[in-house]
């Protein structure tokens, strides 16, 4: 089975900046590279502060308190909480993360097989956005990439409606004739949720919007009995409150079971425009520092 970056270039054809490159490789739990060199600019992307290879990049993230490990141990795990200024490529982020965990799952002629379940459970992956003209452009980018690929993905794609698309395992084709995989694009978790059970569920920069508490338990009561699933959080941060920054802090007691990366755009987005930055910057220091810098503001 390939890795997570050659299916993105090779299979989907979609290029990364190499810190999005960093980043899949972690939430995979694939090997870093003492080869392959990242350049950290400042906030406004307007020079390089350092360049450094993936190993040191994950170093100094650690000493700038920018994640919650403390050491890179290739380990996949069950949730991840993105923290990522605007415009760094968070729902494109969240896409390739789907196409490949969707990959992966098609590797084997019966998921679940694999996954000791009955022949015909259906096995659901999520993507919950902001609001619904969000929840859109996220589906329709999903199905443009997947037919614009090399991938096998859209040879597999038995129904594409309006919020969801669903696919077929080999097993569904040779054996039971149904349609058991399925991918489902949203806005309003605690509807689209609830009755669910979910291998993977992304939420995308949906923290502010909504009753958190709601959201949350649904969450928790929608990940499936899979070993391998995983609830995903992207999102820019916002006050020092509510669930994503419990989420954020809690993190730092959770290093087995959880990953976490507070980023700011200029780092993920390499291409960001710095004569915009430094507008931005000039007319709103703090709006710059919470928005672009990807730091939580205080409440006091």
């Amino acid at each position: 089975m390939i890795n997570s970056i050659d299916f993105t270039k090779e299979m989907m054809r979609i290029d990364l900046s190499p810190v999005q490159e960093f980043v899949l490789k972690c939430v995979f739990g694939e090997p870093l590279s003492k080869d392959k060199k990242i350049e950290v600019p400042d906030l406004t992307n307007s020079r390089i502060k350092y360049t450094l290879n993936e190993i040191e990049f994950f170093d100094f993230l650690v000493d700038t308190g920018k994640t919650n490990l403390l050491e890179y141990n290739e380990q996949e795990r069950k949730q991840v909480i993105l923290a990522f200024g605007r415009r760094s490529g968070k729902s494109f982020l969240s896409r390739i993360i789907t196409y490949y965990e969707q990959y992966r799952l098609f590797q084997h002629f019966s998921p679940q097989k694999h996954y000791k379940l009955s022949l015909d459970h259906p096995i659901h992956y999520g993507i919950i956005s902001i609001n619904p003209g969000m929840s859109q452009i996220n589906k329709d980018l999903y199905c443009e990439s997947i037919m614009c690929s090399h991938s096998t993905l859209k040879d597999r794609i038995v129904r594409n409606n309006k919020d969801s698309m669903s696919f077929q395992t080999d097993a569904d084709v040779f054996q039971l004739g149904i349609d058991s995989i399925s991918t489902s694009f949203s806005s309003y978790p605690s509807l689209k949720v609830r009755g669910y059970e979910y291998k993977m569920l992304i939420l995308d920069d949906i923290d502010s919007e909504y009753d958190n508490s709601t959201i949350y338990t649904s969450i928790e009561a929608s990940i499936g009995s899979f070993l391998d699933s995983k609830i995903i959080f992207f999102n820019t941060p916002n006050r020092e409150e509510g669930e994503f920054w419990e989420q954020y802090n809690e993190s730092f007691n959770k290093k087995d079971s959880t990953l976490m990366f507070n980023l700011p755009s200029a780092m993920l987005n390499p291409i960001i425009d710095n004569p915009f930055l430094e507008h931005f910057k000039a007319n709103n220091y703090n709006g710059f520092i919470n928005e672009f810098g990807s730091e939580f503001i205080s409440i006091l």
